[in-house]
């Protein structure tokens, strides 16, 4: 009886056999295979986590490193004069890139630095108090992210005024250590950036006052329409 059966290779096999009135051996004969039921079953499992571990693998490694972007006292590996309020020029990543404040008459308020070339990652911006110019100090206090691709530098100077007044020196690094400036494809095939497009800018203080009036204005106003409506 046993020899009758048919020693059906798949289970397409068997269930074809079934449909022309073969006997239920056939059905045990396949469950029974080395290769069949079972065990081919957690082969499936087996291939389906190894491709999920490919999937995750190739997610992760597609996640890009957030850049760094620190001021602080100069260094230098490269250096520009500051000869306008606003400056785009391309630099060198990875090391300290001095700037001298040349713009006549005009004391340094605030920073705006902004990266124009496209890279990876979230942005991150901070105060960078290892750089060795004006004595390892920063001439602002505090560094934030103001857009994806910017910086913003202010607060009262850590240090010597004179990295603000004009023919002052100043440092920024562009990419550091495990942190820098590179473009990624969806595939995770990261290329680091060796310069970057950036243009640096520092408002006239005339016009930072001008903002600060219009502020006040808005909020005088406001504090007046108030009290108009609590009178009434």
């Amino acid at each position: 009886m046993a020899g009758d059966n048919c020693n059906c290779l798949s289970k397409l096999d068997c269930n074809e056999g079934l449909r022309f009135g073969a006997t239920n051996a056939r059905l045990w004969s396949y469950r029974n295979l080395p290769f069949g039921g079972t065990v081919m079953r957690k082969l499936c499992y087996l291939l389906v986590l190894v491709a999920l571990s490919v999937v995750f693998a190739s997610s992760a490694s597609a996640n890009p490193i957030d850049p760094k972007v620190g001021l602080g006292g100069g260094g230098s590996c490269a250096s520009f004069n500051q000869a306008a309020i606003e400056l785009t020029i391309t630099v060198p990543t990875g090391c300290i890139v001095d700037f001298t404040n040349s713009i006549p008459g005009l004391t340094m308020t605030n920073l705006i630095v902004t990266i124009n070339t496209a890279f990876s990652g979230l942005l991150s911006c901070a105060i960078d108090l290892t750089q060795p110019g004006n004595g390892g100090v920063s001439p602002f206090a505090f560094g934030q992210v103001t857009a994806a691709n910017q910086c913003t530098f202010s607060g009262p100077p850590q240090g010597p005024i004179d990295a603000v007044l004009p023919g002052g020196t100043y440092g920024i690094q562009f990419g550091y250590a495990g942190l820098p400036f590179q473009t990624c494809d969806s595939n995770g095939n990261c290329t680091q950036l060796s310069s970057i497009s950036i243009t640096v800018a520092t408002p006239e203080p005339a016009l930072i006052a001008l903002l600060g009036a219009g502020l006040l204005g808005i909020v005088v106003s406001r504090k007046k329409l108030m009290i108009k409506r609590l009178a009434c």
